[in-house]
């Protein structure tokens, strides 16, 4: 009889050891995604305030996008390097929230973005004839079904000479 008892308060002991391990685990599951989410949305801001910068460092790069008339090839170079690390950063939240790693208003405002860096003819013909090559195949689609309306050049209009409006 005692090995019987024995036996029943091991299982039992066992039991409940596994339940608290179970929950125990669940938290540091918890616990690890929230790091994770937030590592990510960390990323995503250190990549935009990447982009401010580099436009206070070289405010020439956002009025080439609107400049009439050809760019000289210096202006092509810098607005290429911009274009890509900007649309770069896109391309990461798009992972990231395919992954469930930044949520949908989070990404929202990351579509956003994109919408406005490809709104212009300028950018149009970058992402044509050299940006859509730099990207997945996967990306590269989701970014031309995301252009389809036509190319506005309010947004960074507005950027060049929003104080004179």
């Amino acid at each position: 009889m005692k090995i019987e008892k024995l036996s029943a308060w091991a299982e039992l002991i066992s039991s409940v050891a596994i339940v608290v391990t179970l929950v125990y685990l669940t938290i540091q599951v918890r616990q690890n995604t929230a790091a994770l989410n937030a590592q990510s949305r960390q990323s995503v801001l250190a990549s935009a305030q990447t982009e401010i910068l580099a436009t206070l460092d070289h405010p020439e790069v956002p009025r080439a996008i609107t400049k009439p008339g050809p760019l000289t090839a210096e202006d092509n170079i810098k607005l290429d390097a911009f274009l890509g690390m900007a649309m770069r950063s896109r391309e990461f939240s798009w992972l990231q929230y395919r992954s469930g790693l930044i949520d949908g208003d989070q990404w929202q405002t990351e579509k956003t973005v994109l919408g406005v860096i490809l709104s212009t003819p300028r950018t149009r013909l970058w992402w044509n004839k050299l940006g859509r090559n730099q990207f997945s195949k996967v990306f590269a689609s989701f970014v031309d079904n995301q252009i389809k309306a036509p190319p506005i050049e309010d947004a960074w209009t507005a950027v060049t000479d929003w104080s004179d409006q």
